[in-house]
């Protein structure tokens, strides 16, 4: 059956297509952030112990170490006319700062970028769990 006669059968298939495609990518975002969450909960870091934060901090090499749960509250994913995201969706500049700081860095603030988005997205494991998501 060729397309013109299916599309011709069916006018809104195109429009079926694209909703389920754009569920499929907002499926594939939430698991990057997923994925994102769990990388900056996971386990202990290499880093300084300061007396005012409950763990150890990460060294450069380490994704950011949770402490007070904040970076890790502005993990979402959604999706957009074009595609589906997932990253740090600040709620004022604060916390915009704060996100910059460790995708980008601050040498001001003496902060080295950890580039934990970066990180997430380009980690094949990542890839690996995008590549099983199902409808």
């Amino acid at each position: 059956m060729a397309i013109t006669t299916i599309v011709k059968e069916n006018p809104n298939i195109l429009a079926q297509l694209e909703a389920e495609g754009q569920k499929f990518l907002l499926k594939m975002a939430e698991v990057g952030a997923d994925a994102l969450r769990e990388n900056l909960s996971a386990g202990s870091r290499s880093g300084v112990q300061y007396p005012s934060l409950p763990r150890r901090s990460s060294t450069p090499t380490e994704m950011p170490q949770e402490q007070s749960g904040r970076l890790k509250s502005m993990v979402q994913s959604g999706s957009t006319a074009d595609g589906a995201y997932f990253g740090f969706v600040p709620k004022n500049a604060e916390e915009a700062e704060e996100a910059k700081a460790m995708e980008l860095g601050a040498p001001r603030a003496n902060v080295i970028a950890r580039q934990p988005v970066r990180r997430t997205a380009y980690d094949s494991h990542v890839h690996a769990r995008m590549r099983a998501v199902k409808l």
